[in-house]
C-alpha cells in the first residue's frame, strides 16, 4: 500500500495503480479529489487499485498508523507550515517491519 500525500489530480497515483500497486491518494482540497476521481473513472483498472480522500495527513494518521509500505509527498513539503510534524506523521503511517 502506497500513500500519496497531496495527490492533487492523481498524476502519480494512476501510473502506480496501473502497475498493480494499491494506492491511497489524499489531498486537503475537495476539488482536487473530485478531479482525481473523475479522471480515475476513465480506466477500469484504476477503480480496483486507487482510493481518494479529501483530508490532511494529520487527519489520516489517527486511523492509519502503520498501514502503508511507502509515502509519497511530491512537491508538498514546500507548502507545509510545520515540516517536523509533517515528517513525523509520514513516519507514523509507515509499517514497521521487525525481523
Amino acid at each position: 500500500m502506497i500513500l500519496d500525500v497531496g495527490c492533487g489530480g492523481g498524476l502519480l497515483c494512476e501510473p502506480l495503480g496501473r502497475l498493480g500497486a494499491e494506492v491511497t491518494g489524499i489531498d486537503p482540497l475537495e476539488e482536487n479529489i473530485k478531479t482525481a476521481t473523475v479522471h480515475k473513472s476513465f480506466d477500469p483498472i484504476l477503480q480496483e487499485h486507487i482510493q481518494y480522500s479529501a483530508c490532511s495527513l494529520e487527519e489520516l494518521v489517527t486511523e492509519t498508523t502503520g498501514k502503508f509500505d511507502a509515502v509519497i509527498a511530491s512537491e508538498v513539503v514546500e507548502h507545509v507550515n510545520d515540516v517536523e510534524t509533517f515528517i513525523r506523521c509520514c513516519a507514523q503511517v509507515i509499517k514497521v517491519l521487525i525481523e
